[in-house]
């Protein structure tokens, strides 16, 4: 998708159209491998022990480290996707289908999209990797479904007081909130909530015997107590080498607004997966202060216009230091709940 801020256009790469979002310690990239594992690495074949990690382009680490495709080229899976970062602690052998762009209709029903060249291009159903035997499925979406990404990208103002650069509105929320009646409350309840109900289904149908876990999304938007006296907005209109990861182009109340969006959206993922039986893994946990808004480290990029050439991830989506907090979670998780891991992992 294109868009224009200031007068710069640049794409946000991997968004749909606007149609269409733990205790962490001392957490680094390094204590869980982010970074340091190679697509070639092997990971231990263990009898009754696989993962199947199925998803979007938040657990496929788009953007960080190396891009080794995934399903097919455009997927835009990393060797640190959350997946293969997970099976290396835990010492399982993995099969990762998690694709960019991926809606939780698509992971069942297969995902049509286009390669670099404009070729058109069929994804088979993620879900199709699971069978009986499956040990362990790790699943992230409903982001897509919802379109919060191009929704954050209709959102895009010209300062923090406004307007809305895309409608001329003092704020987003009065483009989605008409008459008392949020277009995108709805959308989570009649487009968000069924997709999941169907994804969540067929793999509880498919993996009988798996141990099911299930992500949430971390704030892309902080909370009131961590968003600054003087806002979040920020934007850098100059060339690549000043680009920030941290730019935040929205008005102080759509700050608000796109949280409370992604809360409701979190909300619905919890009651999913505990209707299906899945562990619920809060990458949201504590992810109010790490946003592109709050003190480093940042979890999750900004805007980041221009790109990420250092490969810390792509515009709104998880760093390094993010994809190794969804590991945590993952770690965190199992022990308190103790099933997942029951043995150390493997040297």
């Amino acid at each position: 998708m294109t868009s224009v801020v200031a007068g710069l256009t640049f794409s946000l790469v991997g968004v749909q159209s606007a149609s269409a979002f733990a205790p962490a310690g001392n957490l680094s990239p390094r204590a869980v491998g982010v970074g340091s594992m190679s697509s070639g690495q092997r990971v231990v074949m263990t009898s009754g022990h696989d993962i199947v990690s199925i998803g979007d382009s938040f657990t496929a680490a788009y953007g960080v480290g190396t891009d080794v495709g995934g399903p097919a080229a455009v997927c835009g899976q990393s060797d640190s996707s959350v997946g293969r970062l997970v099976g290396s602690a835990a010492g399982y052998s993995v099969t990762d289908v998690t694709c960019k762009g991926a809606t939780a209709r698509e992971m069942v029903n297969g995902q049509d999209t286009t390669d670099s060249d404009g070729k058109k291009i069929h994804i088979p159903p993620q879900i199709n990797a699971l069978n009986p035997s499956t040990g362990m499925v790790l699943v992230s979406a409903g982001g897509n479904d919802l379109g919060f990404l191009g929704i954050i990208t209709s959102c895009l103002a010209e300062s923090g007081k406004g307007p809305v650069i895309a409608t001329g509105s003092k704020t987003c929320r009065q483009d989605y909130v008409k008459n008392g009646h949020d277009e995108l409350d709805r959308k989570i309840t009649n487009v968000v909530g069924p997709a999941l109900d169907a994804l969540y289904g067929q793999i509880s149908a498919r993996a009988p015997q798996a141990r099911k876990f299930a992500y949430d999304y971390p704030d892309l938007f902080p909370d009131r107590a961590n968003t600054p006296a003087a806002g979040c907005y920020a934007f850098t209109t100059t060339g690549t080498g000043d680009s920030k990861e941290t730019d935040m182009p929205f008005t102080d109340k759509d700050v608000v607004y796109l949280h409370q969006v992604q809360d409701k959206l979190n909300a619905l993922i919890n009651r999913e997966a505990e209707k299906y039986g899945f562990t619920l893994l809060p990458a949201s946990s504590r992810s109010q202060a790490r946003t592109a808004c709050s003190a480093a480290p940042h979890w999750v990029n900004g805007l980041n216009a221009f790109g990420a050439p250092d490969r810390n991830g792509e515009a709104f989506h998880p760093t390094r230091v993010g994809i190794a907090h969804y590991v945590y979670v993952f770690k965190y998780e199992t022990k308190k709940n103790r099933h997942g891991v029951q043995r150390e992992p493997a040297p």
